[in-house]
């Protein structure tokens, strides 16, 4: 993938809103309006899990499995048997109503492997699903995030990514734009975040069961290589960070951190190294707000300090 004129991968879905309540378990859905007042395509089945997300608080309010489908009142619309009550969801068409995701249809069970991400514009891959491996890729140049693991509020096109590994990849002169009007919430080489309404940050700990392990981080400067926020159960071993031999030209400055942890809980992982003397012998792992973690990082004793 080269010269892309925006994002090269987006894994994702379209999402759907409540259209009418029926009763505590059954609702009338239908697709998300664009902005044009369009609905997008919204499909269930019986035996599917909905996951229902309140974009003004940045959290899950209700997760269920569809027991019954027929057809609703309206075009694209379907009228939806729950196992359990959602009284959360309620009739809304504007942004800031409750987003119902199906975690059936969100092209879940992928793998991108071996290829080549160079010059991309924005997003090399964006993960919108579950159960993937990202392996033995190389991104280079990529003007925004090499690797995002995200949610989308303005279009709802994704949820909460889970059970991901991200293994034995190399990331070369990444993140060299900065890009709004996400901008800081997600500012990183490879980033892990949710957001809410508005594009602030999630409050909800949504991002679950992700590995990041053996991938080579080369000059990431300015924003950290590595980003996880709003995670549970994140490992993250045997990474290299360095800055090359060459340094590119950019108008973002240099580092101030290999790796930021912020609103993340059991982060942990062994066997990461830094040897870039760009850090000034400041702390290559940062814990923000929320975070606790055990990630051990070692530095080359020659490279710590300019």
């Amino acid at each position: 993938f080269e010269a892309t004129a925006d994002d090269a991968i987006n894994i994702n879905t379209s999402a759907g809103v409540c259209v009418a309540r029926i009763d505590d378990r059954t609702f009338d859905l239908g697709g998300r309006p664009d902005h044009r007042g369009v609905r997008q395509s919204f499909s269930v089945q019986a035996g599917d899990r909905l996951r229902v997300f309140d974009p003004a608080e940045g959290a899950l309010v209700c997760e269920a499995l569809v027991r019954s489908v027929r057809a609703g009142e309206g075009a694209g619309v379907w009228r939806v048997g729950m196992d359990r009550g959602c009284p959360a969801l309620r009739p809304a068409t504007d942004e800031a109503a409750q987003i119902v995701y199906n975690d059936n249809a969100v092209g879940a069970g992928f793998v991108i492997r071996s290829n080549v991400f160079r010059d991309i514009r924005r997003y090399g891959l964006v993960c919108q699903s579950h159960d993937g491996v990202v392996q033995d890729n190389l991104f280079e140049g990529v003007s925004g995030n090499a690797i995002a693991l995200m949610n989308t509020i303005h279009s709802g096109s994704g949820f909460a990514p889970r059970n991901v590994v991200i293994r034995a990849n190399t990331f070369r002169d990444c993140y060299i734009q900065a890009l709004t009007p996400r901008g800081r919430g997600h500012a990183a080489v490879v980033a892990l975040a949710l957001e809410k309404q508005g594009y602030g940050p999630a409050r909800w700990r949504g991002i679950e069961n992700v590995t990041i392990e053996d991938n080579v981080f080369v000059n990431w400067r300015e924003v950290p290589a590595l980003l996880v926020s709003n995670a549970r159960g994140v490992t993250i071993s045997r990474n290299r960070f360095t800055a090359g031999e060459e340094v590119a030209a950019c108008f973002l400055s240099e580092p101030s951190a290999a790796i930021v942890i912020d609103n993340a809980q059991e982060v942990s992982g062994a066997g990461n190294r830094i040897s870039d003397s760009r850090l000034n012998g400041q702390p290559a792992v940062k814990a923000l707000s929320g975070a606790t973690h055990k990630v051990q990082i070692s530095s080359d004793t020659t490279t710590t300090k300019r």
